[in-house]
């Protein structure tokens, strides 16, 4: 019994010895501190947010809520990041929006920009755009790339690429490490997620609608503004 008593005053001891010292021991810093602390890649790595926009004149409802949408998703990106954009319809193809901006930088998207055309290139569009980001915007092998797509309908117009080319395009880019994403505005659109290969917990399905073309850029911005702005940490000194 004594020798149990004993062992609980030691317990009761060290506990508030530990309490004491322990200002000493830890200490908070910022993120430019804690960069060591963060998981392999996070620290010095920039993102390259590239979205490629549906285009088709049957977009025609949905244009003031992307426009709105779009501009809405750049101001909550980390300033450290990066914003390409593309557009494409079948009249003028693949259209470059912006190409590689900082996310600082990105002036508002207006309907000067966002002009419907006709059909849906998809394949054409994708293929076209991976390539393009592949040898003119990225030069940092640091950099992470989120490559999201977003349309209404499914493919109809393509002439340059086939779906083959294309599902072997978004393989190559995902074992390289891209994230690559489809937000379906209806189901019939969902569906070329599957067609093209890329993988399903990332292709989304979104009403076509306001709420809709919300939601989908709500869930991009959700993914990438978590390492924005000031955060803390507790770390013990070596």
């Amino acid at each position: 019994m004594k020798l149990w008593i004993d062992f609980a005053k030691f317990q009761k001891r060290r506990s508030t010895l530990l309490l004491a010292l322990l200002p000493f021991f830890l200490v908070s810093c910022g993120p430019s501190s804690c960069q060591n602390e963060l998981p392999a890649g996070a620290a010095g790595d920039s993102q390259h947010v590239v979205i490629l926009l549906d285009k088709s004149a049957s977009m025609d409802y949905l244009v003031s809520d992307v426009i709105a949408g779009f501009n809405n998703l750049v101001d909550q990106l980390p300033s450290s990041s990066f914003v390409s954009l593309f557009g494409f319809e079948s009249i003028n193809g693949l259209e470059s929006i912006f190409s590689h901006v900082p996310a600082n930088s990105v002036r508002e998207l207006t309907s000067a920009d966002y002009y419907l055309g006709d059909g849906t290139p998809l394949y054409d569009a994708i293929s076209g755009a991976i390539n393009q980001i592949k040898i003119g915007s990225v030069t940092s092998s640091n950099e992470r790339i989120l490559f999201v797509v977003i349309s209404d309908g499914i493919e109809n117009s393509s002439t340059k690429y086939s779906l083959s080319d294309t599902q072997e395009a978004i393989r190559q880019e995902i074992s390289n490490g891209w994230d690559i994403r489809f937000y379906g505005l209806g189901p019939d659109a969902a569906s070329e997620a599957i067609n093209l290969g890329i993988p399903i917990d990332d292709g989304s399905t979104y009403s076509p609608s306001q709420s809709g073309v919300d939601g989908a850029f709500d869930d991009i911005a959700g993914s990438l503004i978590q390492g924005n702005g000031e955060s803390s940490c507790v770390r013990a000194i070596p």
